[in-house]
């Protein structure tokens, strides 16, 4: 038999289930109150500040592991990994610092007849950034204020306005533009790594302060010294990947009146990074049904940490929660795997994984399918749990990424109703923990609820979870175990997907929240903040934005790319078109 004559059998047979659907797979209450108040208590202990964020490698994580294994212990399931619940593994982890290769050194010239000094900074007041280059450089130290293009002392009337009754603070707020006039070349940039009021960073601080580095090099800095003018710091925002970004080193001092005290100074840094590495685990459990094939439910249950990496935080470092993504995911796993325990469902193995390492590259899903139990004769499929705590309760959808990984999924949603309308996407394959099963040719689906305001931010936080919503999820999924149990085929196909996104940082952005589960030509808006563009120029959520300033929108390239011609002044008109319920309208906003 054919592999389109047995899908075609496979279609029948879905039509024929259809029309003879139990009640079981229409909407109905499959999860009583006791697994949301499970589910309340997942998220809380596993978003708590106890926690530190769950950065991979962090003894926060650790934690967040031995509580998922003591929850697969409650309930009564295997290990998974040969009487243990744990697959550890290690990983390159970013880029330290070593002590005994990075020094900095301070010379104060003499000054009223005084005598020329130096000192020798300790390691702990200061934090070499990991995009910046390795060297050894010497220079005298130039005030450089804010160091971003096109901010200079006389484009910023209002924020002198605003610092008005602080002559200090304004005088730090003035940022000198670098030019010919000025003998910058060679020197050591000293810069404020924030960005005054009206200049938008929404992009995050790490995306900021790497345009104001760039900035400084183009104008033949030697290096950069960041600093914070409201006070002392602990920590630092770096970023987990070293790129090369800029080829001049690159550090944060900790201490404020430190840095003031540079401007002027020769400053002798050496910075030599080192790769760093790391411990993680991945935790695993099972029933075991002897069936011969296993279906994967799974969620990453690491986070960011304190946002030294990946934020779109604008500040200094602050917890990151991450209740949302991914504690909703890992709670959600946990009480389909407590369903899934009394049910009898049996003709499939049930394999609950949680993921280490997803923030820092899919690392930990990528160990688990290499081993080599995991294959695509033994997985049948893999559900993929990320994000599905932030149910619009107006408007309850949850979006099936990745249905395009098999002809059948599209069938298999069809059949089912909750309280909870599921939106098949047939993209998505990349992006979390499922694209490596994808990859090796396992049918694989994506639960996901969609991007907001919060994400990757410390203000993604437990009370902003919609339990009840994120149960209708779980119900929806309970229903579709149900249908998979009945299969004896779910055949892989691979999926066109449309082109890669860039990352790359804007000066400026509309202030709207992208709808990434949508395929669309252009680029759909899930939501528009508060106070401001998009707000302003009149963009709703749902608007399909198609044109900006002549520039062809088809997708979230093409916007990125037309944000970084924005000139940010007085008087500079933005031109936006968007489709709006199948009409094009002109909207704009004006500096």
């Amino acid at each position: 038999m054919t592999a389109k004559q047995k899908l075609n059998i496979l279609k029948q047979y879905l039509f024929l289930l259809l029309l003879l659907a139990p009640a079981s797979l229409f909407s109905q209450q499959i999860l009583d109150d006791s697994y949301l108040q499970q589910m309340k208590q997942d998220v809380r202990i596993l978003s708590s500040d106890s926690l530190e964020g769950r950065e991979a490698g962090t003894i926060g994580e650790m934690l967040a592991a031995l509580y998922i294994a003591e929850r697969f212990e409650e309930l009564d399931l295997k290990p998974w990994y040969d009487g243990c619940y744990f697959q550890s593994f290690t990983f390159t982890d970013g880029y330290e610092f070593p002590e005994d290769s990075n020094h900095v050194s301070i010379t104060f010239d003499a000054k009223g007849g005084g005598v020329r000094h130096a000192i020798t900074l300790t390691a702990d007041r200061y934090t070499p950034l990991p995009w910046g280059a390795d060297a050894t450089v010497s220079g005298v130290v130039f005030d450089a204020g804010y160091c971003l293009k096109g901010v200079a002392v006389e484009s910023t009337t209002k924020e002198k306005r605003r610092r008005a009754n602080n002559r200090s603070t304004q005088a730090q707020a003035a940022s000198p533009e670098p030019a010919g006039d000025q003998d910058t070349k060679g020197k050591l940039f000293l810069v404020r790594y924030d960005a005054p009021s009206f200049y938008d960073a929404e992009q995050g601080v790490y995306e900021l302060m790497l345009s104001k580095a760039r900035y400084a090099e183009a104008r033949g800095a030697a290096g950069v010294l960041f600093y914070d003018p409201q006070g002392d710091v602990a920590r630092v925002p770096a970023n987990y990947f070293k790129w090369d970004e800029v080829q001049i080193p690159v550090v944060f001092f900790h201490e404020k009146e430190t840095a003031l005290s540079l401007p002027g100074a020769t400053v002798t840094m050496q910075i030599m990074s080192a790769k760093r590495r790391s411990s993680s685990q991945n935790v695993a459990a099972w029933i075991d049904n002897g069936a011969e094939q296993s279906i994967v439910i799974g969620a990453h249950y690491d986070h960011l940490g304190w946002g030294i990496y990946n934020t779109r935080h604008k500040g200094l470092p602050e917890i990151h929660p991450g209740a949302d993504d991914n504690a909703s995911g890992v709670a959600g796993m946990i009480a389909l795997a407590g369903w899934l325990k009394q049910s009898s469902l049996t003709n499939r193995n049930y394999i609950f994984a949680a993921f280490s390492a997803e923030e820092k590259g899919l690392i930990g899903s990528n160990r688990f399918v290499e081993d080599e139990r995991v294959s695509d004769s033994t997985i049948f499929a893999m559900i993929n749990f990320d994000m599905i705590g932030r149910v619009d309760e107006d408007d309850p959808v949850v979006s099936l990424l990745a249905a395009g990984s098999s002809p059948a999924w599209g069938e298999i949603i069809d059949l089912i109703s909750e309280d909870v309308k599921a939106k098949p996407v047939n993209g998505g394959t990349s992006g979390s923990d499922h694209h490596y099963f994808y990859y090796n040719s396992i049918p694989v689906l994506f639960f996901f609820t969609g991007l907001h305001e919060d994400y990757h931010k410390p203000s993604d936080v437990v009370d902003k979870i919609n339990f009840h919503g994120m149960r209708d999820v779980i119900e929806y999924s309970a229903l579709m175990m149900s249908v998979l149990d009945t299969l004896q085929l779910l055949p892989f196909q691979e999926v066109e997907e449309s082109s890669r996104t860039s990352r790359r940082a804007v000066q400026f952005s509309l202030g709207i929240i992208p709808d990434h589960a949508t395929d669309v030509q252009g680029v759909k808006v899930q939501d528009v903040l508060k106070q401001r563009p998009a707000e302003t120029a009149g963009i709703r959520k749902g608007d399909v934005i198609i044109n900006i300033s002549g520039s062809e929108i088809r997708n979230m390239y093409d916007y990125m790319r037309a944000l970084n011609n924005v000139v940010i002044e007085r008087g500079y008109r933005i031109d936006i078109i968007v489709l709006r319920n199948g009409e094009e309208l002109d909207l704009f906003f004006e500096f």
